[in-house]
């Protein structure tokens, strides 16, 4: 992936490599532009659009006033890629003066964020909260954490905090709209894009990973399950994010140590954390077998059987993990994700299936366990199906 241009610092050598600790909040500020609660003329601004003035065309104070013709002109600036919404900059070269910035603000615009506007009232969507929250940190600032893996296409449960990166010669700060937390943490490394999109600029996967672990802590097994979710998705490799936690000295970190145990799962053929989960207590069963993970079972014919969480080899026996979180939504023909993932386990008539819940993985893996044992034991002393074994590809 390319770098970013315009954020790129020179790192420094006295600067730590996680410049991000020192970052610290303010009171959000407007930029210049009063805020809509204040009744009063902002110093140095023009006084409001309705106020008295002289016959000669001056506000009492001699200033000029703004013609009836320059009111008429003014339009709120459409640009492109930032959902009607505008900085107090970009009004401003638009005509508006700061007075009638003021006095719109009062009648029919609302400003989300501190210096950033939006020409409506009403309630604004989270695209549109997302635009006004990279328009408020700036130009050289990247979207990273949760909120950053969410965008490149992770499942991110909840309400969480957006944050942007800068570079460390830019100033900290928080703001919130609308509920919602927006912070800007100052970093002393190169920033890399994954994407962008007007005005928002998204670090890529592995640093969005590991700014998550460590300024979001979040339930035990969520990171974890984010990194073999963005190494399934090939949206980073593990050669990447393991690049990504040298560069960090905060190894104690709870978050951090689920990144690794996400990078030790998915070698192993786990393509989701309930799955890393089975191979864990499989790995620990010293009695049990040899377990394959996501290969590929085809009849002698080359018809394609499944693709089950594990199976047995020498038993015959599959393993599967029955997941509503990971099986959701539609496929590509419109049909339910989850009834498909029950339905199939039919085509495992065959073998020995044992279907296993992630609550009892985590809750009561001894009852999988002993349910485990048995079919094997029966599938010993039956002839092997006729299966052919593949490995899954891997794109």
């Amino acid at each position: 992936m390319d770098s970013i241009a315009s954020p790129q610092v020179a790192t420094s050598a006295s600067a730590p490599e996680w410049a991000e600790a020192s970052a610290t909040s303010g009171p959000p500020t407007p930029g210049g532009v009063p805020t809509p609660a204040s009744g009063d003329a902002f110093e140095g601004s023009d006084a409001s659009e309705g106020s008295e003035g002289c016959d000669d065309g001056t506000h009492t104070d001699g200033r000029p006033r703004s013609t009836a013709r320059q009111r008429a002109e003014r339009v709120f600036p459409d640009v492109a890629g930032q959902r009607s919404l505008a900085t107090s900059a970009q009004v401003r070269e638009a005509g508006w003066t700061h007075s009638a910035m003021r006095h719109a603000v009062r009648r029919i615009w609302q400003m989300p964020f501190p210096g950033v506007y939006a020409a409506r009232r009403g309630e604004l969507d989270e695209a549109t909260l997302l635009v006004g929250a990279a328009l408020w940190a700036g130009p050289r600032a990247a979207l990273t954490g949760l909120i950053a893996l969410r965008e490149l296409g992770l499942a991110v449960t909840g309400t969480c905090e957006a944050i942007f990166l800068v570079p460390e010669r830019c100033r900290a700060r928080r703001a919130t709209c609308a509920g919602r937390g927006v912070r800007v943490v100052r970093t002393s490394r190169t920033l890399r894009a994954a994407r962008r999109d007007g005005p928002v600029t998204v670090a890529d996967a592995a640093r969005a990973l590991a700014d998550a672990a460590v300024l979001q802590p979040q339930p035990a097994g969520e990171i974890e399950a984010l990194t073999i979710a963005a190494l399934q998705r090939g949206l980073c490799s593990p050669e990447d994010v393991a690049t990504e936690l040298r560069r960090r000295p905060r190894t104690g970190v709870a978050g951090v140590h689920e990144i690794h145990r996400g990078l030790d799962a998915f070698p192993g053929g786990a393509w989701s954390r309930p799955e890393a989960v089975l191979r864990q207590h499989v790995d620990a069963a010293s009695d049990l077998p040899e377990m394959l993970s996501n290969v590929q079972l085809f009849t002698l014919d080359g018809a394609l059987v499944g693709t089950p969480d594990g199976y047995f080899p020498s038993a015959g026996v599959v393993a599967q993990v029955h997941s509503r979180a990971h099986h959701q939504g539609t496929d590509a023909q419109g049909g339910s994700k989850w009834a498909s993932t029950v339905e199939k386990d039919s085509d495992y008539a065959a073998s020995g299936l044992v279907g296993v819940a992630p609550w009892t993985l985590h809750q009561r893996p001894g009852v999988f366990l002993r349910r485990l044992r048995e079919t094997i034991r029966q599938g010993t002393q039956r002839p092997l199906p006729p299966i052919d074994v593949r490995p899954r590809p891997t794109n």
